[in-house]
């Protein structure tokens, strides 16, 4: 799956009564990488989506991350995958497998907690829209567009941005906004972490 995403900051969040609701929900992830900041530094994300879900964003090529590769696990069934090896050797990490929990597959593979980003997310589907405002702790209020296409679609991100932004207009789901280039993740670094922030791998 290909995900397209487009952010943007807002002072205040649109009234999303005539959509149709899907959930309300406090997401808290936890970002990890190596000592060294491997991972942010060639635009890659390793993480822990409320103790439920491991994923891996991974660069495919967009230094503004509107649209990665994510693959995802379940966290009790994290341990011993196969599947980890090639996304590690893809991102430049060792693997090491011998673990026999999420905790001890950190520890052997020298992982440390890069940020944790707290926010409660309202989602909301529009057409072919997943639209989420997110209230973040210690960041702001976002509203977040989803569009996905299956693996290996051709398509132009800017187009489909576009249509975005029109149909939230048209629909007066837009106010006055802020497109944002960059995730939570560096949003949190940019605040509090400038060291790591600035080894990122965006624009």
């Amino acid at each position: 799956m290909i995900e397209i995403e487009l952010k943007l900051q807002v002072k205040d969040f649109p009234d999303c009564s005539n959509l149709e609701f899907v959930e309300e929900k406090r997401v808290v992830d936890v970002y990890y990488d190596t000592e060294d900041y491997k991972l942010i530094q060639t635009g890659n994300f390793l993480r822990n989506r409320n103790n439920k879900k491991i994923d891996f964003k991974l660069n495919i090529g967009d230094l503004t991350h509107t649209y990665c590769k994510e693959t995802r696990f379940d966290y009790q069934h994290f341990v011993d995958n196969e599947n980890l090896k090639s996304i590690f050797d893809s991102v430049g990490i060792e693997y090491n497998k011998n673990f026999n929990s999420f905790e001890t597959f950190l520890s052997s593979n020298k992982l440390k907690v890069l940020a944790t980003i707290d926010k409660v997310r309202k989602v909301y589907k529009f057409e072919d829209l997943t639209i989420s405002l997110d209230n973040a702790k210690d960041i702001g209020k976002f509203i977040e567009i989803e569009y996905n296409l299956p693996d290996g679609t051709m398509f132009s991100k800017d187009e489909i941005t576009s249509k975005m932004i029109k149909i939230m207009t048209e629909n007066n789901l837009l106010n006055e906004y802020e497109k944002v280039n960059i995730g939570y993740v560096e949003l949190y670094l940019k605040k509090h972490n400038k060291t790591a922030y600035e080894l990122g791998l965006y624009k």
